[in-house]
């Protein structure tokens, strides 16, 4: 793959199996983002809500934490099984894609991702959770704002990580709330950051923030 097919990708299939989409912390916030998605279709089921949060603590976590992360995951797996026995009565089984889209976030390897792509616009069968937006195209986008342009690496200056850009950036982290992305571009600009493609992510009404935000990840100094 080369920078123009990255670019011109339709489907978020067509990013995922090429190297440049590589780590798995951020394949695995990937499957968080695009599972979150789906809370409002699955009536925000605590279980499905539990596992996902499960899911983005377990892709944070150091080596220390493993072991007691591995355990809230698989917990957080078992609860999910009654939601997918309940979601099975249903007809058309819609929902109980949702949810296999869901448990496939508890794995975060490239191919249960890949599981992901597959089962969410199953279960929403033309249905759009984002008026307008396609779920193909909402997958598209998420995977490219954490991924960036991995054809064109960004330098980060450690001066820009100032005090203010980290505490704005740490602030959406933690909260999953990107309204303050273009004041995050001002702070980046004030401490002397002048790369376009920086600034102009931070900068787009129209684009698409989740945690794992590629210019987040690089205020924040997360791999």
């Amino acid at each position: 793959m080369n920078e123009k097919q990255w670019r011109a990708a339709r489907n978020p299939e067509n990013l995922w199996k090429h190297k440049p989409v590589q780590g798995d912390r951020k394949r695995r916030l990937v499957a968080c983002a695009c599972a979150r998605r789906l809370l409002p279709f699955l009536w925000n089921d605590t279980r499905a809500r539990v596992l996902i949060e499960a899911c983005e603590r377990h892709a944070d976590g150091t080596k220390r934490d493993a072991p007691n992360l591995w355990k809230e995951l698989l917990a957080a797996r078992r609860a999910l099984v009654s939601l997918a026995i309940e979601a099975l009565q249903e007809p058309g089984y819609r929902r109980h894609y949702a949810v296999m889209a869901v448990e496939y976030a508890a794995h975060g390897k490239a191919s249960h991702v890949s599981g992901i792509f597959t089962f969410a616009p199953l279960a929403l069968r033309g249905q759009q959770l984002t008026p307008g937006v396609t779920e193909m195209a909402a997958q598209l986008a998420i995977v490219r704002d954490i991924f960036g342009n991995p054809f064109r690496p960004v330098t980060f200056s450690p001066s820009w990580r100032t005090d203010t850009a980290v505490s704005l950036a740490r602030g959406m982290y933690e909260s999953r709330e990107f309204s303050a992305m273009p004041i995050l571009a001002d702070s980046l600009q004030d401490a002397g950051c002048d790369n376009d493609d920086v600034l102009n992510h931070c900068r787009d009404p129209q684009q698409v923030h989740v945690r794992g935000c590629w210019v987040v990840d690089l205020v924040l100094g997360k791999a």
